[in-house]
């Protein structure tokens, strides 16, 4: 029997069938063909695989023209894509074959045939039967996803049923304050996969199915986002659009499908998949398959180095379910009135929330240098967690990765070397003070009169970040990745197994809060991750993005302390350009295109306080003499007292406000503000210290201070010292003690630090009285007379007391009192004894401007 070529063309317009897989049935035996490219002589043309190859899935391997023995009768079916279907889909696809019978052509023509012709005997002439066989059309295309590129699974946003499921009542808050929290199935849900393109229009229906090349088997799917048949489906139908009106025909415009894809266990199905298309109604049936894309599960996480390595020198463990704690606060509901404590307590506790979150520290323990000392001092800074920031695309492994590249290069016009992702990141802080008033606008009078609480200026800030850290500082842009080939059709990769210079802006090293940081990396090998956050969920081969998450202070180059809620994202993830396609949310809907491709759930930062008196006292000293000699050299007023003086003074008045603490570290409570306001306030665990109506940290700054002043208790002592050391005593200097003021007096000079003190807790201290007969202004002297209340009368004698080393205090019981005082400048001024800790969780230390000493925080000023 005489052996011909094979051509193949559609029958309707004989157009060739270019770049095609052939299926080529004889009996049982399917033999698999690639049909030479539209580019070719002739296109269309059948080719084998050449001898040795044993990959059949790979198409640029067939070079060989098929023969086949004619006449013979055989099946025939053709599909489109990077692979080949599947041996266990084609005996499912019967009926999609056509009975061709293959006829010798009666005259042969005479071509040239390079493959038979020896080496330099290219105008050998042979006799080449060639025939050419027509098949249906197939009009069938899956346009999303784009072939040879990933297929992203996004995840759907936390719901709030997720953070307060299992959670009780605000009632009940205090106790379980960042307890563990109960396990929930109210978790983050997978988003359905979006799945479009077009079947012919005589079609009355289509199934999808979807191949997992890895196994070699169907993935299991489910009907729609509800459907809770624990078997699944092995395909699903997919909804068309209107066919075309009048009549159809093979010729007519196709008929268009979208819809969601939802997989029955979505960590089994990522991998390299095929994507199979069978239409119904058509005879024979339409069917697409080997259509390839690499389905990956994208996600983020957040992970503190530190809980690995205090060094940062080693990956921080992956955040799971088993590290979400009870979470207490009151949602920004705060002040909440009442005629009594009982009731106002009582309100506010029903405002309060529970939620469950992972918690991240501010923590306080590590010594440095204090930056722009003229002598270097060593004292515990605050730092924020050592964040390292992570995408993953789960369920990409090393060599399926290379393979993908390998075929995109291949069959991709062009002919890429690489593919390219590129994210833009950003953490969001936010928080709203106790002194909040959303729910509730009370009046209250005190002894300075009536006042409305939304009259002042309350806490809340809401602050984003998103910088990466680069090999010159902060960098805006969003990062680029790229993983590439290199000549060998291998992943380009350093000896070490990394890629080699994947990122756009190479990443620097942070140097805060300790050098030696790790830098981020690409891992595109050796590295497992979660599917999802449950610590029970399987552990996928993961491609891994990392980046550092800092937050940084306005000048973009030193570390900035915030805490609060967190919420961590990526808005947008491209693959090549294109942002990933964001699937279907489990209503059915399309996400808006403000919706985040990638979010972690809310965590929560709280703060640590100086655990020791010593540290407490250090940072004071050290704070306060970078004010005293740096940042206010030379201030006449401030340099007639001696450091020692200003030092002794802030330790005091910080011990006093606050018990040296910057945060509540006791369980969130509903706090009673006091007879003279009536009202009830919420204190958060691990928040800024509050102390009513509006005072704010170690220093209890009223009103709150700069938003740098709130998470960090070194610019909280600065704004004590800016305070008390130039606002306060501008105010006595130049407001109450002018003119009779005279700096080259020692006890003036030490009138300017009592009256700033007295300032500092509200009031004044001092009245000038002229001597009899006086004929001069400054015939006089300063006398003690404050005017303040009653409760906060002894503050100066608190703050500034000393009776170990002579004592410095002022009977205020006896009327009027001379100043004479002088003991602040003699030379060998000793430090003020440490005061002892105030007992924790004590009570709010006292209402309006001038609140006295107590357990709880000191009150306004």
């Amino acid at each position: 029997m005489p052996k011909a070529y094979v051509v193949f063309q559609t029958e309707d317009d004989s157009a060739p069938i270019a770049d095609a897989w052939i299926y080529l049935k004889q009996g049982t035996s399917i033999t698999l063909l690639r049909t030479s490219a539209a580019t070719s002589a002739p296109p269309g043309l059948a080719l084998a695989q050449a001898f040795g190859k044993t990959d059949p899935t790979l198409s640029w391997e067939y070079t060989t023209r098929f023969t086949i023995d004619v006449p013979v009768t055989v099946e025939l079916l053709y599909s489109r894509g990077a692979r080949p279907l599947p041996a266990a889909v084609l005996s499912r696809a019967t009926a999609s074959f056509v009975t061709r019978k293959l006829e010798p052509p009666a005259a042969p023509s005479l071509v040239p045939d390079p493959y038979l012709c020896a080496p330099n005997e290219l105008n050998t002439i042979v006799c080449v039967p060639g025939i050419t066989v027509l098949l249906p059309r197939m009009n069938v295309a899956v346009t999303t996803p784009a072939e040879l590129t990933f297929w992203p699974l996004l995840w759907e946003q936390a719901s709030a049923t997720f953070y307060t499921d299992g959670m009780g009542g605000g009632a009940t808050i205090g106790p379980r304050e960042q307890t563990p929290a109960p396990a929930t199935t109210r978790g983050p849900k997978e988003r359905g996969l979006r799945i479009a393109g077009s079947i012919d229009a005589r079609a009355t229906g289509a199934k999808l199915a979807v191949w997992n090349v890895r196994d070699a088997k169907l993935i299991k799917l489910r009907a729609s986002a509800t459907d809770t048949d624990a078997a699944g489906h092995d395909d699903v139908p997919l909804r068309l659009g209107p066919p075309p009106k009048g009549a159809v025909t093979a010729a007519s415009a196709p008929r268009a499908f979208e819809q969601p894809v939802y997989f029955l266990t979505p960590e089994d199905a990522l991998g390299p998949v095929q994507i199979l298309v069978t239409s119904e109604g058509i005879a024979p049936v339409q069917t697409i398959g080997g259509f390839t894309a690499h389905l990956c599960g994208v996600q983020g996480a957040l992970v503190d180095d530190a809980l690995t390595n205090m060094d940062g020198t080693r990956a921080g463990p992956q955040p799971s379910d088993r590290d979400e704690v009870h979470i207490c606060d009151f949602n920004g509901h705060s002040p909440i009135g009442g005629p009594d404590l009982a009731t106002a307590n009582g309100a506010l506790r029903r405002q309060a929330r529970v939620r469950r979150m992972v918690k991240y520290t501010i923590r306080c323990s590590r010594e440095r240098n204090l930056a722009s000392m003229i002598t270097p001092v060593r004292i515990v800074h605050p730092e924020m967690p050592m964040w390292m920031a992570e995408l993953h695309l789960a369920g990409v492994k090393k060599a399926e990765l290379e393979d993908l590249l390998i075929r995109r290069k291949r069959l991709l016009p062009g002919a890429p070397t690489e593919i390219k992702l590129s994210y833009r990141w950003e953490l969001r802080f936010q928080w709203k003070g106790p002194d909040n008033s959303i729910a509730f606008t009370p009046w209250y009078s005190g002894p300075h009169g009536t006042h409305k609480a939304a009259g002042y200026d309350h806490f809340e800030y809401d602050e984003r970040h998103s910088l990466f850290w680069g090999t010159t500082g902060a960098l805006a842009a969003g990062q680029t990745v790229t993983i590439r080939l290199d000549a060998k059709e291998k992943l380009d990769v350093e000896p070490s197994g990394l890629p080699r210079s994947p990122f756009a802006s190479a990443p620097g090293v942070v140097p805060f809060p300790v050098a030696g940081r790790r830098t981020p990396v690409v891992q595109i090998d050796g590295q497992k991750r979660r599917w999802g956050r449950l610590h029970t969920a399987k552990d996928l081969d993961t491609l891994l993005f990392e980046w550092q998450a800092v937050v940084l202070r306005a000048d973009q180059r030193t570390e900035a302390m915030r805490g609060g809620d967190c919420d961590a994202k990526i808005a947008a993830v491209e693959i090549d350009g294109a942002r990933v396609d964001s699937g279907y949310l489990p209503d059915g809907s399309r996400p808006p295109a403000t919706l985040p491709d990638v979010a972690v759930p809310t965590a929560r930062v709280v703060g640590d306080n100086p655990q020791t008196i010593p540290i407490f006292e250090a940072a004071v000293n050290a704070v306060t003499d970078r004010f005293y000699s740096v940042e206010h050299a030379g201030d006449p007023v401030l340099s007639g007292i001696p450091l020692v003086g200003w030092q002794a003074a802030v330790r005091t008045i910080c011990s006093h406000e606050s018990g040296r603490r910057q945060f509540w570290d006791t369980p969130t409570s509903a706090r009673w503000l006091g007879e003279d306001f009536r009202w009830s306030e919420g204190y958060e665990m691990g928040m800024p210290l509050f102390g009513g109506p509006r005072g704010y940290g170690i220093g209890q700054k009223d009103p709150h201070p700069e938003l740098d002043a709130m998470f960090d208790y070194l610019e909280a002592i600065r704004t004590a010292c800016q305070e008390l050391m130039v606002d306060k005593v501008n105010t006595v200097v130049n407001r109450l003690l002018s003119p009779h003021l005279d700096l080259t007096r020692v006890n003036h000079r030490a009138a300017v630090l009592r009256a700033a003190v007295r300032a500092y807790n509200g009031g004044t201290e001092f009245r000038w009285v002229p001597r009899h007969g006086a004929t001069g202004p400054t015939d006089g002297a300063f006398w003690v007379h404050p005017v303040t209340a009653r409760a906060h009368m002894e503050y100066p004698n608190e703050a500034l007391d000393n009776r170990p080393h002579g004592g410095r205090n002022v009977n205020y019981a006896g009327g009027d009192v001379e100043w004479t005082q002088d003991y602040y400048y003699r030379p060998a001024f000793p430090p003020a004894p440490a005061a002892p800790p105030a007992p924790p969780g004590g009570p709010p230390g006292g209402g309006g401007p001038g609140g006295g000493p107590g357990g709880g925080p000191g009150g306004g000023h």
